[in-house]
């Protein structure tokens, strides 16, 4: 596969063994920092996937927060945002957003990402790329409007920045919202997509779907390749895998025989 894609591996738990942070390391082109590992100091961190959300309003702190990540990432690359619930402080049960405080609108949320998108490129400069991901919709009102594809087509078009696309979350939005999971692809940005999150979802006894981030089967890994070949603009891919570090090793030695 001819192209200058980059695996870009999330900092871990699974670091914390020595032996296989150096493994990991050897194995991937680049590391994704994350908040709970900003201080951690390995080599070729090119990318930060950060928890602040850019649809809610960002205080004084939430920037110098991100002047940190500035200072500290040298070898910074990427720095990505989730779009996670349109409540500023929902209620979480079982990983799960429950509505509660104060409900934004689809206008405020625009607003609030147009003013932080904007102080963030001033902060980061041109030569570091801003990305939002796409959440997993799950069936209250605590995910209203943000998984819509629309919404997120027009915070990535209006604020002239990057798209991370994470499979599994679009994978459990279309389930939950009832909806035809191409259909929904084609309606996000993804002309503008600069990196993958890859995993699989998973269902419970109840016949519910979760963010299990398990690792993809084979047929979905051909799945993933065959989309991996359809966009030129994707940069970096993300394997989100956190439970056995060899079986992580291995995928990603799978991966990287393919690119």
């Amino acid at each position: 596969m001819e192209n200058n894609l980059k695996i870009a591996t999330p900092i871990s738990h699974l670091f914390e063994n020595d032996n296989f942070s150096s493994q990991i390391i050897d194995l991937s082109d680049c590391l994704e920092c994350r908040d709970h590992s900003l201080d951690k100091g390995f080599k070729k961190q090119e990318l930060f996937h950060c928890d602040l959300q850019v649809i809610h309003k960002f205080l004084t702190d939430d920037f110098n927060y991100l002047k940190e990540i500035k200072s500290n990432k040298k070898d910074l690359k990427l720095i990505s945002f989730h779009l996670a619930s349109c409540y500023e402080d929902p209620l979480i049960k079982k990983g799960i957003f429950y509505p509660r405080g104060i409900k934004l609108s689809i206008q405020e949320m625009k607003n609030n990402a147009s003013e932080n998108i904007k102080n963030i490129k001033n902060i980061f400069g041109d030569q570091i790329h801003i990305s939002v991901e796409n959440n997993n919709g799950y069936k209250t009102e605590a995910y209203d409007y943000i998984t819509d594809p629309n919404f997120i087509r027009s915070i990535v078009n209006d604020n002239d920045i990057n798209f991370l696309f994470d499979i599994s979350h679009a994978k459990i939005t279309a389930i939950n919202t009832g909806v035809d999971y191409d259909e929904y692809l084609s309606k996000l940005p993804l002309n503008r997509i600069n990196q993958i999150h890859i995993s699989k979802e998973a269902f419970k006894l109840t016949g519910e779907v979760f963010d299990a981030h398990e690792l993809p089967s084979e047929e979905e890994t051909k799945e993933i390749i065959k989309f991996i070949k359809k966009h030129k603009t994707l940069k970096y891919i993300t394997v989100e895998y956190y439970k056995d570090s060899s079986k992580l090793a291995d995928y990603l030695t799978k991966i990287k025989s393919i690119i």
